[in-house]
């Protein structure tokens, strides 16, 4: 895993200094080596204990690259790397890289080092740009061939790529900060910034939350030279809309097994991220039956005496596995002490309190020295397993006729759920509603604490957003893996695991386990009143039984309601009554206070607690930046 970053300008020559301060800004991505490209001359130390001098001179195209070190860990990985006139600095894993090294030899090809990245580079001389269709992978790289610039990302954007382009001068970079770094204007991007606040959406467009900086989307690949820019999308997912169908259960068990086995490639330790719940459970059960060099390490955030305290779960899976335990407890006063170095590694606001559990974790597995995490990021999206999932199924399922089945699943629902209130059902009934009624129940609500010429100025963006809320279930998995909910929570994950130099690995992500998992019919990803109905069914006897009869779903989340009507809550409001309030633009200040102190008193209030972070969240990246 590593940070990379470059300036490319074809009329006038650069300053190697900027590529520089765009490199030393992606250290924590890196911190075992270093090293340059300048029109076609390297230029680095030869390890990780050299200093490098500080660069001198300029030229058209300048690379940089901070090195992780995680598969063949000689100097021979060393970056930028080439093969003849092709150079790369490349970011990520691509775990099928041994298979693939051994159809390139065959194909003629000599390598040098035991790397992935020589793999890459092998490709792209065989198949040119169409070498992204080979990997298997989380990746973000760029190739120099002495003429043009192929810059590409993984199929679901695990791996990072930003860019900017003005004035004929491209600058790209795994993190904002990088292309900040080299003195690109910082200016807030009012219309993601509304649609943060609105619609709790990031990360959905190529567009992010500054101004004329840009990203790769998910399955995008890009081509920079002298004739401007090129983009072409090189994969995309889509989802069976079909309601039955026979499947092997040996075949879903195969695939995941294969996925998992595949992310244990490694030459440094590797962990688990262990949050209780059904898709980290898997992934740690299955593991467990493949580290045999030590105990496997698992890594959970947790909160003794809370409901959301997910550790009785945790404790039947190391009781199951015999894995090491690794609890931590974040803390209110402890996200506030570490609110800003948070802000500063993830560069744009974040949805909740959650993001904190997650480095939390992250920071012990440094502890640890655990550099390689697993985790099960990604299985909710492709095996439906969040609750409004089954309302959407039940949407599906009236809308095309079938009735019948509607009526048992909506029955087998409020029997696994204990249903015993009819604000449960009625949740549920309201995706039935045309989404005209629900655009109109969100953006009155959390408008109410904005302010009103903003909401008026981009009231457009509306009826698009909260459409795909009410949209029936294969359309609204497919947008939550592409715009909806995974890619925010990959950008999570790759900023805290990076902040403290792990990697974070998603087994559920394997695109071809991806695409097998969206093949299969409605009925094997819900049914019987059950979310991920064939996870559960194939991991019976791999995952305890506690695990596979839970009711609900937590994940790392945090008791932010209770932080913020203590110590968190003190704070927000001292921020909110500023009178150096920041976010004054988006947000009316006094609606502002008034609806966080009916909150905070407990009083009936329109909003919740996220949407007075993302508030929050919003002053303090507006201060910060």
């Amino acid at each position: 895993m590593c940070g990379i970053c470059g300036i490319v300008d074809f009329d006038e020559k650069i300053d190697s200094k900027l590529v520089q301060r765009m490199t030393d800004s992606l250290k924590h991505r890196g911190p075992d080596d270093e090293g340059y490209l300048i029109d076609g001359k390297p230029f680095s130390g030869k390890d990780s204990q050299v200093k490098l001098p500080k660069l001198k001179g300029k030229g058209n195209v300048i690379l940089g690259h901070r090195r992780l070190s995680i598969i063949d860990l000689s100097a021979k990985g060393h970056q930028p790397m080439n093969k003849g006139k092709n150079w790369i600095v490349h970011n990520g894993e691509i775990y099928n890289y041994l298979e693939l090294r051994e159809e390139l030899k065959k194909k003629g090809h000599r390598f040098t080092t035991k790397t992935d990245t020589e793999v890459v580079l092998a490709a792209y001389e065989e198949w040119g740009e169409r070498c992204v269709e080979q990997f298997n992978g989380m990746f973000a790289f760029a190739i120099w061939n002495g003429k043009q610039l192929f810059c590409a990302r993984d199929r679901f954007g695990i791996k990072p790529f930003y860019y900017h382009y003005s004035n004929e001068r491209f600058f790209f970079g795994s993190e904002i900060k990088s292309i900040l770094a080299a003195g690109v204007p910082r200016k807030p991007n009012d219309r993601i910034i509304y649609d943060y606040l609105m619609f709790s959406l990031q990360d959905h467009t190529r567009e992010t939350f500054f101004k004329d900086i840009f990203q790769l989307r998910a399955g995008e690949s890009m081509t920079l030279d002298t004739e401007g820019i090129a983009g072409q999308q090189y994969w995309d997912i889509e989802v069976n809309d079909s309601f039955s169908g026979d499947i092997t259960q040996g075949e879903f068990t195969r695939r995941f097994v294969e996925s998992v086995k595949l992310r244990l490639r490694s030459d440094v330790p590797i962990g688990t991220c262990l949050s209780g719940g059904m898709d980290s459970s898997s992934v740690v059960c299955v593991a467990n039956k493949m580290i045999d060099t030590e105990k496997q390490k698992t890594f959970s955030a947790v909160f003794p005496g809370d409901r959301l305290d997910e550790s009785k779960y945790m404790e039947s899976v190391l009781k199951t596995t015999g894995a090491e335990k690794n609890f931590v407890q974040p803390t209110q006063t402890g996200l506030l002490k570490d609110l800003p170095k948070l802000i500063h590694h993830q560069d744009e606001p974040f949805g909740s309190t959650s993001i904190y559990a997650q480095w939390c974790v992250m920071r012990k597995a440094k502890e640890r020295k655990v550099t390689v995490l697993l985790d099960g990021q990604g299985g909710d999206e492709l095996l439906a397993g969040y609750l409004p999932y089954f309302g959407a199924y039940l949407k599906s399922l009236f809308w095309n006729g079938n009735w019948i089945t509607f009526a048992k699943e909506l029955m087998g629902l409020a029997t696994q759920m204990k249903f015993k209130e009819p604000r449960h059902l009625m949740s549920l009934g309201s995706m039935l509603l045309p989404s005209s009624m629900r655009t109109e129940t969100i953006v009155s609500k959390r408008a109410v604490i904005m302010d009103p010429k903003f909401v008026e100025k981009h009231d457009s963006r509306n009826k698009k957003y909260t459409s795909l809320k009410s949209a029936a279930l294969p359309r609204l998995l497919e947008n939550d893996l592409s715009e909806g909910n995974l890619p925010a929570l990959l950008r999570y994950e790759d900023r805290n695991s990076m902040a403290f130099s792990r990697e974070a690995r998603v087994p559920f992500l394997d695109h071809e386990f991806a695409e097998y998992c969206a093949s299969l019919p409605l009925d094997k990803k819900i049914a019987g009143g059950k979310m991920k109905a064939l996870l559960k069914e194939s991991m019976s006897g791999i995952v305890p039984n506690a695990i596979l009869s839970r009711k609900d779903k937590i994940g790392f989340a945090t008791p932010e309601d209770n932080w913020m009507k203590a110590e968190l809550g003190a704070e927000m409001m001292r921020v909110f009554k500023s009178s150096d309030f920041k976010a004054g633009k988006y947000l009316n200040q006094e609606r502002l206070v008034e609806e966080f102190a009916a909150f905070q008193a407990g009083k009936k209030s329109l909003l919740g607690s996220k949407d007075f972070w993302r508030a929050y969240n919003l002053e303090m990246w507006m201060s910060l930046i």
